[in-house]
């Protein structure tokens, strides 16, 4: 029974060890993989951009010149998006392509009203060739509660973009893909990155749970010895 109370707490030790080891790999490969996604998207986005009809086949962040057809009055805000502290929307409006795709067009960030008003409608023009970068829908992040767009109309305020919800209401077949608007704006704010986690907040958790693999370690070789140490020897004589 005494090599069992010995035994349980290294064993115990070792899972925490290959678990927090484990995770602080996970988190490691995570930052190497969100290292290239940067890289490939600074490669991508700093190229001359293209004059395409169509989105398909293009890479994601492929700059490019495309026309534009943006439907009336459908106007849909990403809500809870901060710019340099500052809480603000993005603003999406559904487009047909030249293919009679349909994509949803992101004009920028403005930031809202002290009372989150929405910013004033800009004036833009209907039909015009614009200059973009192609990229993936923007994931949710975490989603509390449900997106129900049936009691909204435009505009819509939402806390993440859901496709086939919003491709429901408005009744359209939406591409996966979006266009972020590249001009230059007196009326939004369009500095665009991939919508992910750094790479050093993962680092930083990797490196977290390497610390407690080490501590972890520490305890367990410490309990271990202790529990060796108080192990009664072979002649040793009892009490009397």
């Amino acid at each position: 029974m005494n090599w069992l109370l010995r035994i349980i707490p290294l064993a115990a030790g070792l899972a925490l060890i290959a678990l927090f080891v484990n995770l602080g790999n996970w988190q490691s490969e995570r930052a190497a993989f969100k290292d290239r996604l940067f890289a490939d998207f600074d490669a991508a986005s700093s190229q001359p951009p293209s004059r395409v009809g169509s989105l398909e086949g293009l890479p994601d962040y492929s700059p490019v010149e495309i026309d534009v057809a943006l439907l009336p009055d459908v106007r849909i805000y990403l809500e809870n998006q901060l710019v340099a502290g500052r809480d603000g929307v993005h603003l999406y409006r559904p487009a047909t392509l030249a293919d009679r795709t349909v994509v949803l067009v992101n004009f920028g960030w403005q930031p809202v009203g002290q009372r989150r008003e929405l910013p004033p409608i800009p004036d833009v023009q209907p039909a015009a060739t614009v200059a973009a970068l192609v990229a993936p829908m923007p994931p949710g992040g975490i989603r509390l509660g449900e997106l129900d767009l049936t009691t909204q109309t435009s505009p819509f305020r939402v806390p993440w973009l859901d496709r086939a919800q919003l491709a429901s209401r408005l009744n359209l077949d939406l591409a996966p893909q979006i266009l972020l608007l590249t001009a230059d704006s007196d009326v939004f704010v369009r500095e665009w990155r991939p919508v992910t986690m750094e790479a050093d907040r993962h680092r930083g958790y990797a490196f977290q749970w390497y610390a407690l693999a080490a501590a972890v370690s520490l305890f367990t070789v410490w309990g271990f010895w202790r529990a060796l140490l108080r192990r009664p020897g072979p002649h040793r004589a009892e009490s009397s």
